[in-house]
Order: C-alpha cells, then sequence, then structure tokens
C-alpha cells in the first residue's frame, strides 16, 4: 500500500450552481474542506475528471478504489449531464465502462466494500468480533467506512467527517490495516455494485452482525 500527496478538487461548474452557493450545509462542507484537504484547487468538471484519469492510469496502476463506488459513478454521471459535459451519456452504475474518454475503460473500478467483506478473511473476521463485542447483534453487519474506522481506530464512538479529505484517509488507513492482515492483491478488474448487504450474513453460528 502506498500513500500519495493529498490534494482536492473543486468542481468550478458545481461552485457557481445556485444549489452549491445558496445551501449553508454544504457550504460549511466545503469549509470544512478547504482546512482539511491538502493542496486544493478549482478545475472545469471536464478537466477534472481528465487530471483524474491522468493519475489513476499515469501516475498510479490503474485501480480506482472506492467505497461503495458506485456511488460514487452515480454522482459522476449525474454531474456529467447537470452541466452537459458529454463524458458519460449512459448510466455509469449500469455501464461503468463508458465514456467518450477512452481510457476511462481501461480503469479497473473497486468497491472497498467488496474488497473488505469478501477478500480480507482475516481482518474481516477480527472486525466481526469486534462489533459483536461493541454491542452488535449476530444478524447482519455493517460495511459502513465509519465503522471500519472505528475498528480500525479501536473507537466505537468515532464520527466519519464526511469530506472528501477525511474519508480518503479513513479509506487509506482501514485498507493499510487489511493488506496487513491479508496482502491484498489487485488483479486490475473491476468490481462494481456489491451484493446487498443483507445477502452476505453468514450462518448464525459466524460473526454476521448489525447494530440492536
Amino acid at each position: 500500500m502506498r500513500r500519495g500527496i493529498l490534494q482536492t478538487i473543486f468542481i468550478q461548474e458545481s461552485l457557481n450552481d445556485p444549489v452549491v452557493s445558496e445551501d449553508s450545509s454544504v457550504q460549511s462542507k466545503l469549509g470544512r474542506t478547504l482546512i482539511h484537504g491538502g493542496s486544493a484547487k478549482v478545475l472545469p468538471f471536464r478537466t477534472a475528471i481528465l487530471e483524474f484519469v491522468y493519475h489513476v492510469m499515469f501516475q498510479g496502476d490503474g485501480n480506482w478504489l472506492g467505497h461503495a463506488i458506485d456511488r460514487d459513478l452515480e454522482i459522476i454521471q449525474s454531474t456529467d449531464t447537470r452541466y452537459g459535459t458529454g463524458l458519460f451519456p449512459l448510466s455509469s452504475r449500469s455501464f461503468p465502462h463508458a465514456s467518450t474518454i477512452h481510457e476511462w475503460s481501461k480503469i479497473a473500478k473497486m468497491c472497498t466494500q467488496h474488497i473488505l467483506t469478501l477478500r480480507c478473511p482475516k481482518f474481516f473476521e477480527e472486525y466481526s468480533l469486534w462489533m459483536t463485542n461493541n454491542g452488535w447483534s449476530c444478524t447482519k453487519f455493517s460495511a459502513k467506512l465509519e465503522d471500519f474506522t472505528r475498528f480500525v481506530r479501536q473507537d466505537s464512538s468515532y464520527k466519519q467527517k464526511h469530506t472528501s479529505a477525511h474519508d480518503v484517509i479513513d479509506l487509506v488507513d482501514v485498507l493499510g490495516r487489511a493488506h496487513a492482515q491479508d496482502l491484498i492483491v489487485l488483479e486490475g478488474q473491476s468490481f462494481l455494485i456489491s451484493p446487498p448487504v443483507s445477502s452476505w450474513a453468514k450462518p448464525s453460528s459466524e460473526h454476521t452482525c448489525t447494530r440492536a
């Protein structure tokens, strides 16, 4: 696992959008992101996506990891539709590799919910046991980033801050712990839409937990 330089990109069209500029809660979140987001810059949506692709494909290893990445794809596609940039003419959730950007289809899009719950057995067994010991009942479990972070920090009261910078840091910490235990191997394949959490439930004799 590697750690890079934290950088936040603000979308120019969104900053000029009344939905964003007139919403006090969104403005507050933007302010927190500015404070904690490391290096920050403002780019048009098209340029931001092209820069993202460049970083993933040519400065990274071609793998894009995101927690509930199908939701990220939906947000990208809806933003593209709102501002008419024409980069994602089809539903990104149904056709995740479809884009007018050629390199987009080469990016492996990986849901970290899938990786942590199905590809990291040692990590997940310890996580499930920790959840049981912290007041969860053994019927389902939480795959939220906040709860994985609570386990890694050993702090059941931790609250996710829900800014891009903090979420990335939380996810890197969680994946770092999982990799240390299970040696995560990325094959360059996409794992996009995870099954519903309820369908991942194991037999009741095992630790599969949800908050009571």
